[in-house]
């Protein structure tokens, strides 16, 4: 590949917008790729951004938005799309055609600027369309951080794109998949669902190998091709958590010990996994495998908080509030605001007993009921 050339077309301290070209054609296609939410900063100002390298080395010339905070893209004005549009509009390179790519919250941004940048095609990968409405909770606390400038509405979608989206219809995600429906006629859109694939379901198709073709295809041709999404889906360590996830509620824990334990045979060695098998176990009666499989979760928990509360509640629920409470102090130390994680704490504190944890539960339970009020007033 010959050497890329670089452009600057916008900076700020948490936005940074670059244009790449390897230069060795006219005619080509030009990607507009969104990164997704990250949880390390600074990490995607610097590079060709999300999926930068791989499109180049494909022949695609690259506008990479890099976000370095989770602000859905809020930060990104209207002059500022209007300058990257002159830019493509008066480019040498004639580009044919004009795509979007991104996963989550990136989807979410190649969808909601998808008519400013007069996109041809759209590749989003479980999309966030609204983090702030009450039928997702996921991005709660992160929401209230964040001031929408920007809504995915009937004004920012585009009438001549096509829209592939992937999603897993067994989580949220569905929900976000059904409001943006409403919003576009029935032959712009192309759903690729994909159950227990989880969120987001790039990493579903990185495990199965098939992430290339399927954004080679979609982004040169339009189409899904010949591509079967489901062939090797027992390739994938989250497509087996997600099954073994769907068999235990369904109270076939058998079958669920057999897809969690095949998972973490694939390398998934994460909190996320052990978790999962231990609750598998426990429903097989198997208490003390299971208190060892929560014990590895434990180890490999890390700072993730999110895991942090989900392990929370399961010891709590099997009455070592001690353990519990370890793991949710931290995580409400770092999301003060959340009112159900300070309910949480303060159910701990009143399940421990005592008097001291009586009092404390109580006076937990109180401000999470403040909060609680506090938010619905803003709202």
């Amino acid at each position: 590949m010959n050497p890329v050339i670089e452009k600057n077309l916008f900076r700020s301290d948490d936005l940074v917008i670059d244009f790449f070209s390897n230069g060795t054609c006219v005619d080509k296609i030009v990607a507009f790729t969104f990164t997704p939410h990250e949880n390390n900063g600074d990490f995607w100002l610097n590079g060709t951004g999300y999926a930068g390298d791989f499109l180049l080395q494909n022949n695609f010339d690259v506008v990479a938005f890099k976000s370095a905070k989770n602000l859905w893209y809020q930060n990104l004005t209207h002059e500022t799309l209007a300058l990257i549009e002159r830019f493509i509009d008066t480019h040498p390179a004639g580009h044919t055609k004009r795509v979007g790519y991104g996963s989550s919250m990136g989807a979410y941004a190649a969808i909601q600027f998808s008519r400013a940048l007069k996109l041809n095609t759209v590749l989003a990968i479980s999309p966030q369309l609204e983090i702030d409405k009450r039928y997702d909770r996921r991005w709660a606390q992160e929401a209230r951080q964040v001031n929408f400038r920007h809504r995915i509405d009937k004004h920012a979608v585009w009438g001549s794109c096509r829209y592939f989206i992937a999603y897993d219809p067994e989580t949220d995600d569905a929900l976000h998949v059904k409001k943006f429906r409403s919003l576009v006629h029935q032959r712009q859109l192309e759903e690729i669902r994909v159950r227990f694939s989880g969120h987001p379901t790039t990493t579903y198709f990185a495990e199965t190998g098939i992430i290339k073709d399927i954004a080679l295809s979609v982004l040169r041709s339009g189409s899904l091709g010949a591509i079967d999404v489901l062939s090797r889906r027992r390739h994938s360590a989250h497509y087996l958590l997600g099954l073994s996830g769907n068999l235990t509620m369904r109270r076939k824990y058998r079958s669920a010990l057999i897809a969690i334990d095949k998972a973490i045979s694939l390398g998934a060695n994460t909190a996320e996994f052990h978790l999962q098998r231990c609750q598998v176990l426990h429903g097989l009666g198997r208490h003390e495998e299971a208190l060892r499989a929560q014990d590895d979760a434990r180890r490999s928990i890390g700072d993730d908080v999110h895991l942090q509360v989900i392990l929370s509640h399961h010891l709590a629920k099997y009455l070592d509030f001690t353990s519990a409470m370890e793991l949710a102090k931290p995580a409400l130390q770092r999301f003060p605001s959340d009112s159900r994680l300070m309910l949480h704490v303060a159910l701990l504190h009143i399940m421990h007993g005592g008097l001291t944890h009586w009092a404390r539960g109580a006076v937990y339970a109180l401000r999470s009921f403040l909060l609680y009020l506090k938010l619905r007033t803003l709202k």
